[in-house]
């Protein structure tokens, strides 16, 4: 017989020493040349943040601890001071910035292989910054975008910084982009699509909108207990959902599924839309149920499209998702410094969120790649690209984590 128990080894800090070795040359004594003086050392290996105390697996664990963990460095600061470790949220923060100086590149090259896929799925929230470039003082709050896309077999998350929710900053999102675009009903979507559509007429992108938007308000409404048709509406929706899902356990192929769910769910959406625009003229446009109607039939014909490609769900709950790690982190930071602050947390979004989509742990992959950047020296896109998840395999050896180029 036995029982098993579960115990935990607390996490160890420890110092490592490194010793550069030095050598006398008795050829070079007394020669007078400088290319060859007498006592040489081993240079000193590269490191992502050359003068200082942090190795990747320090940052790695700072970052994880901040954005995945929601711990605010004056509390990691705190716990460092309870093991007897004086680092200051000052140095933390230093080293953020200092980290998206070295790998500010693969903004970029994120940003390119997102528009490689057929479907990229955006969301936007709101930040506050305490101290803005210009120094405006009115400014209320910015926004954090996100984007989800690329190939199937490599999704990638990117995370972007920019002032307001200005449609101008969907553009960067969107240009060289060809496909479906799955969006909540936020006008912005709308116009920057419609200029998209003059400046790049042979790039075609379809706008989807978000079923869990409809539903949203239409729940809300049945919460505000004066429509029993809200009750209606949502039966409609899960049976759109039950459908869906269950096409897709058939593991059809897309030509048969794309068949079967004009079929199947076209039929379902058509009665529902009619049902609302039959009802529509006898509801007051103040109530929920009314503002639930109005905004489910302007969002209509977008939602129907997502009827012509496999790859796109009912809602846009996959950006949803993504953006949500950065709502909750906002809750306990608050806010971000600067605006260099508040890309460099972007950029490690990226990476974080982007690890776990592929299922890579994303203390091992941050720890990886601040490992492989530490002299980026001449790198061309290709070699930053090797940093993206896919390209990267860990091998675990006596606890110490290896990496390989794949």
């Amino acid at each position: 017989r036995f029982t098993e128990k579960l115990n935990i080894i607390p996490e160890r800090i420890y110092v490592e020493k490194h010793i550069y070795p030095v050598y006398a040359c008795r050829n070079c004594e007394g020669s007078g040349d400088e290319d060859h003086p007498v006592f040489r050392q081993a240079p000193a290996p590269k490191n992502i943040i050359q003068q200082g105390i942090a190795t990747p697996g320090l940052l790695s664990y700072i970052f994880i601890n901040k954005y995945c963990n929601h711990m605010p460095y004056y509390r990691q600061s705190k716990n460092f001071e309870r093991k007897g470790i004086d680092l200051s949220r000052a140095t933390m923060d230093k080293w953020q910035l200092e980290v998206y100086e070295k790998l500010k590149p693969l903004e970029r090259i994120m940003l390119e292989h997102v528009k490689t896929g057929k479907v990229l799925n955006m969301d936007e929230t709101t930040t506050q910054i305490l101290h803005y470039e210009n120094g405006n003082t009115s400014r209320k709050k910015s926004y954090i975008w996100l984007a989800h896309g690329g190939p199937k077999d490599k999704p990638l998350a990117i995370y972007r910084y920019f002032e307001s929710r200005s449609p101008q900053y969907i553009r960067p999102f969107i240009n060289g982009f060809k496909g479906y675009l799955q969006t909540d009903e936020y006008p912005g979507y709308e116009a920057a699509l419609k200029e998209h559509k003059i400046l790049h007429p042979k790039d075609k992108i379809v706008h989807v909108a978000c079923a869990a938007h409809i539903r949203r308000k239409f729940y809300d409404a049945l919460l505000n207990g004066k429509s029993k048709n809200s009750a209606i509406a949502l039966k409609y929706i899960q049976k759109m959902y039950y459908e869906e899902n269950r096409l897709r356990e058939q593991n059809l192929s897309d030509s048969e599924f794309i068949k079967k769910r004009k079929e199947i769910i076209k039929p379902i959406m058509d009665e529902f839309y009619n049902w609302m625009t039959e009802i529509q003229p006898t509801v007051p446009e103040t109530f929920k149920f009314g503002k639930a109607l109005d905004y489910a039939i302007k969002a209509w014909p977008h939602l129907m499209n997502y009827l012509d490609c496999p790859e796109i769900y009912l809602d846009n709950s996959i950006a949803e998702r993504s953006i949500r790690p950065y709502v909750l982190s906002r809750k306990n930071f608050l806010f971000c410094g600067s605006e260099d602050g508040a890309r460099s947390t972007c950029l490690l979004f990226s990476l974080i969120e982007s690890a776990i989509i592929n299922d890579i742990n994303p203390e091992e992959y941050l720890s990886s790649i601040f490992e492989l950047a530490a002299d980026t020296t001449d790198w061309t896109d290709s070699k930053w690209s090797e940093l993206l998840p896919w390209n990267i395999k860990l091998i675990k050896k006596s606890d110490v984590s290896t990496v390989l180029i794949a």
